[in-house]
């Protein structure tokens, strides 16, 4: 009789606290905290975007990647000046680190992007690129945005939760983030959260990198000045952004040169996977065959009207199930072929569940199901305080 497997012992989403009151000296106080996994993960995404991506070799890459640090110096100053501080802490190449954060829409630039022609280099073919299921809900608690990261399995090892904290203007900003990324998703303390999804587009071009564009969104009083902002911003990559400020909503969809509002109601309950619900932007998606995004949808909406999570835990909970447990599957992304249903399904990176009254955040890593869950609260709480 076969020995039975032991269940994998759950590993904490290391935490860490930024204080530091000038960008640069917070993000090397960042670089040299996790230099070695910075520079593990640099090298990773370096590797994968030559494989995967339309560049001639490495030196294409390394240009493409310092046009986009001169976009950043000149769109966002404070947010050059820490990712500059990471790689000086780090010991890396800025490059390596606009690589590290901006890889999912670097490797979407095309031979035509680069300023060759298309024929020179032949299309790559993209297996699943995984992604995420973003959800916003307005419950019990009051409105809760949330997401789950399915992210490449060896990028697991370097998630982590970034608290930054500025002591001249009492800020405070919670971010789920990737060692040596400037931040994938978050809450701050002026009650502002977002969650953003990858879209695969055939637009894609030179541009502010994304993560600096979540820490914006994140610097922004509420949903209206977050739109605009994301409206008026050169978006260099597909991206779904959903914005909650425990009063409005927004659900905005970009490809390379366009944005498009497609949710919202901060009454209703919204849900995003990886491809477009805009009839107009759908010609600039490039939505890879083995893609599950349509599954997940389909899974996701049929779970909603079933079960309708009304708290936070309710949210992480939701985002986390999978197939094989008593409810279907959300965070499967990389569904397994026809001839091997029993397959085990691989669990999402990271969840988290923002909870936009109070300023409450739970996160886990891999299932929520499997895992237990963190609580953060934001101490700084200028937001919403009571339904």
């Amino acid at each position: 009789m076969p020995m039975p497997i032991p269940a994998p012992i759950p590993i904490p989403i290391p935490i860490a606290v930024f204080d530091q009151a000038l960008p640069a000296h917070r993000g090397e106080a960042h670089g040299e905290s996790w230099r070695e996994p910075i520079q593990e993960l640099a090298a990773l995404r370096t590797t994968l975007a030559l494989e995967r991506g339309s560049f001639s070799g490495r030196e294409e890459l390394w240009d493409v990647a310092r046009r986009h640090l001169l976009v950043l110096n000149r769109m966002a100053p404070p947010l050059s000046a820490e990712l500059l501080g990471i790689a000086r802490g780090a010991a890396v190449d800025p490059e390596a680190l606009v690589i590290l954060n901006h890889f999912t829409d670097l490797v979407q630039l095309t031979p035509t992007a680069l300023g060759r022609p298309r024929s020179e280099h032949a299309p790559v073919a993209r297996p699943d690129p995984g992604g995420g299921t973003s959800l916003y809900v307005c419950g019990s608690e009051g409105p809760i945005l949330g997401q789950t990261w399915d992210l490449h399995p060896s990028t697991d090892p370097y998630v982590r939760i970034m608290r930054i904290r500025t002591a001249p203007h009492d800020n405070e900003w919670m971010c789920l983030t990737l060692t040596g990324c400037l931040g994938m998703a978050g809450m701050s303390n002026k009650g502002v959260a977002v969650v953003a999804n990858n879209l695969s587009v055939a637009d894609a071009r030179i541009g502010l990198i994304w993560p600096a564009l979540i820490r914006l969104l994140l610097e922004q009083p509420n949903v209206a000045s977050a739109t605009e902002l994301i409206m008026r911003t050169p978006g260099p990559g597909g991206h779904h952004y959903m914005l909650a400020d425990g009063h409005a909503f927004a659900g905005i969809e970009t490809s390379g040169r366009h944005q498009v509002r497609t949710q919202r109601s901060p009454k209703s309950a919204h849900l995003h996977t990886n491809h477009f619900f805009d009839p107009k932007l759908r010609r600039f998606e490039n939505v890879p065959r083995a893609s599950s995004t349509y599954q997940r949808m389909e899974i996701a909406s049929t779970r909603l009207v079933q079960t309708r999570p009304n708290t936070a835990h309710d949210v992480l909970r939701f985002l986390s199930s999978r197939e094989g447990r008593p409810t279907a599957a959300v965070t499967r992304t990389r569904l397994e072929p026809a001839t091997a249903p029993s397959a085990p399904a691989r669990p999402a990176s990271t969840t988290i569940a923002m909870s936009l009254v109070g300023g409450r955040a739970v996160l886990a890593r891999g299932c929520a199901q499997d895992n237990p869950s963190i609580r953060l609260e934001i101490e700084r709480w200028r937001g919403r305080t009571q339904l």
